[in-house]
Formats: C-alpha cells, sequence, structure tokens
C-alpha cells in the first residue's frame, strides 16, 4: 500500500455552524476513501462546539499564546510531522495563520481557501494574503462565483491554480425520512402547502421578505402554510412582522433543529432569501430531499437551479419576484412538482453527492503532490 498523502486542514474553530458540519463530514469521507492521512488544526473555541471525537485534531489556543506563536506552532508541526499539504479550510484567518506557518517550512505545498464572497474585504488581509500568494498560490473555492472575487481582491493569483471543490452531502439513501412515521410536521402540516425557510436567523438572511410574501400569498391561498426553521438574533423581530402582517397563525417558528432532513421531505418547496450567500447547503439539503427551490441571486446557482425546471432565481429582496415564483409552484399540478423535484435531485447527484466530492478532493491532491 502507497504512503498516505499527509494533510493538514486549518480552520478558525468548531461552532456548531453548517461549515464546521460540512468540513467534519468531508473529513469522515476523505478518511474512508482515499489514501489520506488528514488532522484538522484549530487555534480558536466558540460558544457551542461540536463534537469531534474520533477525528483527529490538534489546538493552539491564540487567545493565550498570540496570533503569531500560533503561526510558529502550526510550522513546527508541519515539520515533524512530515505534512504533504496545508490547506487553509477556514475563513480570512485560517488562510493568514494556516500559510504563513507554511511558508515557513520547505516541503510543504499551501493551499488557501474562499468559503466565502467578504473573506477579504480588509485592506490588511487583501495585503497578508497577496504577499502570502508569493510562497505558494493554489486556492480552492466552492462556488463559481467566488473565482473573479478571488482573482479582484489578491494579487499573485493564477488562474491555472484555482480550483472548485463542491461541497459534498450523505446520498438521499442513508437519510433517515421517518417516512412510516407521522412526525410533528406531519402533524403541522395536515393538508396544507408548506413553504420552508430553514438556516441562522440572521439579517443577511432576509428572512422578513419571507413573512411578507408569506402575508400576501396567505390572503390569495388559504390552505398554506410557512415554516421557518433556525434560530438567531432576528427571532424576536420576524416573530413580531408575522403578528404585524396578520399571518402569525400562518408562519410556524420551529427553532433550532436537528431533524431539518425530516422537516424537509415534508415541505412542498424549499425558499431562501439571502441577501449573500458562499455556497448555500440548505439548497443541497432541498435538492437531495427532491423539492423545488426558489432562491434570491445570492450566489452562483447554476449548479443549483435550473430556471423553471426545478424552481426559480429571483432579485435580491424583490417582493413581487418571490410572490410571483411562489403563485406559480403553488399552481402547478402535483406532477409537476414531482418532476421539479426530480431535476433537483439529479442536480444534487451531479454536483454535490459525496463520493463525486471526494473524487475531486482526491485528484486536487494528487495534481498538486505532481503524483
Amino acid at each position: 500500500m502507497k504512503e498516505k498523502i499527509k494533510i493538514l486542514w486549518v480552520t478558525n474553530a468548531f461552532g456548531c455552524g453548517g461549515a464546521e458540519r460540512q468540513m467534519l463530514y468531508m473529513y469522515q469521507i476523505l478518511q474512508e476513501r482515499c489514501n489520506f492521512d488528514i488532522t484538522i488544526l484549530y487555534y480558536a473555541k466558540v460558544g457551542d462546539a461540536l463534537d469531534i471525537d474520533g477525528v483527529k485534531t490538534v489546538f493552539f489556543d491564540k487567545e493565550k499564546i498570540g496570533g503569531f506563536a500560533v503561526i510558529k506552532e502550526i510550522a513546527k508541526y508541519i515539520r515533524q510531522n512530515n505534512i504533504d499539504i496545508m490547506h487553509a479550510f477556514g475563513g480570512c484567518s485560517a488562510n493568514i495563520y494556516g500559510r504563513a506557518g507554511a511558508a515557513l517550512c520547505r516541503k510543504v505545498i499551501p493551499v488557501g481557501a474562499m468559503l466565502g464572497k467578504k473573506h477579504f474585504a480588509g485592506r490588511a488581509n487583501k495585503y497578508i494574503n497577496s504577499l502570502l500568494n508569493l510562497f505558494g498560490n493554489w486556492w480552492t473555492i466552492n462556488n463559481l462565483e467566488m473565482e473573479p472575487i478571488l482573482r479582484r481582491d489578491l494579487r499573485f493569483v493564477s488562474k491555472e491554480r484555482i480550483k472548485l471543490l463542491h461541497n459534498g452531502f450523505i446520498p438521499a439513501e442513508r437519510i433517515d425520512y421517518h417516512t412510516e412515521e407521522k412526525t410533528e410536521y406531519d402533524r403541522d402540516k395536515g393538508s396544507q402547502f408548506v413553504f420552508t425557510v430553514l438556516g441562522r436567523l440572521a439579517p443577511v438572511k432576509n428572512y422578513g421578505l419571507f413573512i411578507k410574501a408569506a402575508a400576501q400569498i396567505a390572503q390569495k391561498y388559504e390552505n398554506t402554510r410557512f415554516w421557518v426553521i433556525g434560530n438567531g438574533s432576528e427571532a424576536e423581530n420576524l416573530q413580531q412582522l408575522a403578528e404585524d402582517c396578520g399571518v402569525a397563525d400562518k408562519v410556524r417558528f420551529w427553532g433550532y433543529r436537528t431533524d431539518t432532513d425530516v422537516a424537509l421531505s415534508r415541505s412542498d418547496v424549499f425558499v431562501q432569501t439571502s441577501f449573500t450567500e458562499g455556497s448555500p447547503n440548505t439548497i443541497a439539503e432541498a435538492m437531495r430531499a427532491r423539492k423545488p427551490i426558489i432562491s434570491t441571486q445570492s450566489t452562483d446557482l447554476s449548479e443549483m437551479i435550473r430556471q423553471g425546471e426545478n424552481g426559480f432565481v429571483v432579485a435580491n429582496d424583490n417582493l413581487p419576484e418571490l410572490v410571483s415564483a411562489m403563485e406559480t409552484l403553488l399552481e402547478m399540478s402535483p406532477q409537476q412538482r414531482q418532476k421539479a423535484g426530480e431535476v433537483s435531485y439529479e442536480l444534487f447527484k451531479e454536483n454535490f453527492l459525496d463520493c463525486r466530492v471526494a473524487a475531486e478532493f482526491e485528484k486536487f491532491y494528487h495534481e498538486i503532490l505532481g503524483r
């Protein structure tokens, strides 16, 4: 058996966010399917942390030892463990700490990652990450929209060294949708048509647009229901908005849930109203559940939504467009919506299925090592 490729993923922290859960899942898939020995290095702790039992990790406490010490410790770890590839699997700070640590070593190949459009918003961040490109300028993105932004924000970036690596997800066959069971979602839905939003209740998600659309839809279509799944700083404001719009009895706020796949399976249409997104995991999960999708133009959605086939992309913060798209899907026959859901699932398998994404990672890591 060939010697395993030793890879160090550098990230900020393990908070209970979608990006961190996605990272841990891909860690598991790549360890199982590829000849990799992956370690995750992090340097900060946040409130609620994810369970990382069984995951090979190393922690350097930036709060105690300082940022420069973290860079030195990363470099020391790379040397002592003969790391082949350092992949900054996080935001701006992970790129700085991970790539700076790798720059102090000779043999390791540094890889940056851009997972959000505002990673390099500050001038200092742009300058430091541009400078670090002189020591290695491989970059990965998880959405096609990131490439021109990355090349705009940083210097010394080569287009040929930017690689798209999708987020990978468990296949539908391995999800327990509790199809033989009457869940609380079934009881709340009854015979009503359900539109669902799912995610952190934060201003950037613009769920107020969803509430306003619900008010207009409910006036015209009595047999409708609207689910808001998640928690966050905007929860009280959104509940008050539902009261003000007269749809408090039509909108169900579920709060934080661990069974979101079950909720998606009972929904009729998934809606996203964000101002901006990176690669929206919730849309991929709704695609896996075979649902039609409506989304604002929050990012490049060419791999997720085929306009008019499995859903609609509407302009950001545009209430008339959102209402029109919701009405169109409402008035489709069940067979038409099922066909749209099947298109969603085919796009999911084509772009986001874990085994396909594992092959992308494997090809990329071997390519940069020249193996």
